[in-house]
């Protein structure tokens, strides 16, 4: 029978050690100060977002095309929803400009008020074409991802929108990455999306078929 030599246990016994304090170290990667860090970034890219809300809302109100247009990122894209005596559907738009009639004659609202307090809710709010009143009034930012374009290709006809070409792609992108906003005041409305690429806060679609009850 052969001995076990103990240059052969020595080593068995260092690679055992290794093992054990790799283990150990990768357990004390996952600190809890990198935790604390990362929230204090999510907070602070919260308030960042919010008071870019405000800026964007500003800038529908002065029709301000130029800061609006600077928010758009021409590989994402901007979409409208346009809204009296159409399907509802989405579009895409190379700018926005206030001379196209559906800008122009959507009620954006004035720039009066701007102390606007933002609302965190699950749900934006329900226009009432009967009562032609919101049931809520405010500013609102809705949690979790959009569902809208999804929704839009989902509600169609046989033959609508669901059936264009890369409709369903799109729709599935911008929905991912896009958070809504509603504005809801007295005699107007803003309801738009906005999304983060690389660290700035972009506009994805505005909806203008909300208040548009001639369907």
């Amino acid at each position: 029978m052969k001995r076990i030599s103990p240059i052969f246990i020595f080593i068995v016994l260092i690679i055992f050690s290794c093992k054990n304090e790799t283990k150990e170290n990768t357990i004390k990667l996952d600190s809890p100060t990198i935790t604390i860090e990362q929230q204090n970034r999510s907070r602070a890219s919260v308030e960042v977002e919010k008071d870019e809300i405000i800026a964007i809302i500003n800038a529908f109100k002065n029709k301000d095309e130029k800061a609006l247009n600077e928010r758009i990122d021409t590989n994402v894209g901007f979409y409208i929803i346009p809204g009296s005596g159409t399907l509802l559907h989405f579009e895409k738009l190379d700018k926005i400009s206030f001379t196209i009639p559906l800008f122009k004659y959507h009620r954006f609202g004035n720039i009066e008020k701007n102390n606007y307090k933002i609302i965190d809710v699950d749900k934006g709010p329900e226009y009432s074409c009967e009562d032609e009143k919101w049931d809520k009034y405010g500013l609102f930012l809705i949690g979790g991802k959009s569902t809208i374009f999804s929704n839009i290709l989902d509600g169609q006809i046989l033959g609508g929108q669901e059936n264009e070409p890369n409709s369903r792609e799109i729709a599935k992108s911008i929905d991912a990455i896009t958070k809504t906003v509603f504005l809801t005041e007295k005699n107007s409305d803003i309801i738009f999306g906005i999304a983060k690429i690389h660290g700035k806060t972009i506009l994805t679609y505005l909806d203008l078929s909300r208040t548009y009850c001639d369907i």
